[in-house]
């Protein structure tokens, strides 16, 4: 009878054991899975501003006023991380209508023809602390070209209103003339009046998608 009890015993834990580990494994999986969320930008807060170099010795500065943007990431897992942004052309702002104006042209954006620039990430790499990269499709004019941003994760937290809130700034380099915005003139001294590269200046802040969610309902309930 004893011998009968002991393997009966036996062939229990056989069986449930394995089944045990397994779904031990799978709960361990779930637990360290990454917990990606989404920020949408908040407009007051986010800015892409860009500088060219004008007559070879000073600079231009702009930015555009008009964008959205949101960003997927877990904080604690910068290798999730993802974005998304929409810019308005028409939004262009360099402080000098006649010029905005100019950019607004056929001769640069074409904004009528071409309203939007966007940019989608697809691969984070070179993490180093809260610093990495991230390699992108930037469309400009209709041409799509790879372009890295070099990233930094600056921090999070909830403003007075108790919004959860996310910050990265970010930097990066373009042709201008490989988006077919080639207009430009020769100067007397050989050189020409608008520069070529184009260097991006980026500030993100986001605020949690459902936290947006509720601020946008109880504005349209004002």
């Amino acid at each position: 009878m004893r011998s009968t009890y002991k393997l009966l015993s036996l062939f229990l834990t056989l069986i449930i054991t394995p089944a045990f580990l397994v779904h031990a494994g799978d709960k361990a999986r779930k637990k360290a899975a990454p917990a990606v969320t989404q920020y949408m930008a908040d407009a007051s807060h986010t800015q892409i501003r860009f500088k060219v170099r004008h007559l070879g010795i000073a600079s231009v500065l702009g930015r555009f006023n008009q964008l959205k943007a949101d960003v997927r990431v877990d904080p604690t897992d910068l290798r999730t991380f993802q974005a998304n942004a929409t810019i308005q052309v028409r939004s262009i702002d360099t402080g000098n209508q006649k010029r905005d104006n100019h950019l607004r042209s056929p001769d640069f954006f074409h904004a009528d023809k071409y309203p939007t620039i966007t940019f989608v990430s697809r691969k984070v790499k070179n993490i180093r602390g809260n610093t990495f990269d991230v390699e992108g499709d930037l469309t400009i004019k209709g041409v799509t070209r790879p372009i890295t941003l070099h990233t930094e994760f600056v921090g999070e937290g909830k403003d007075p209103m108790g919004n959860r809130r996310i910050a990265f700034e970010a930097h990066g380099v373009i042709n201008r003339e490989d988006f077919g915005i080639t207009w430009n003139k020769t100067l007397e001294t050989g050189g020409l009046l608008v520069g070529k590269e184009v260097k991006l200046d980026i500030t993100f802040e986001g605020i949690h998608a459902e936290d947006m969610k509720k601020m946008m309902s109880m504005k349209s309930k004002m």
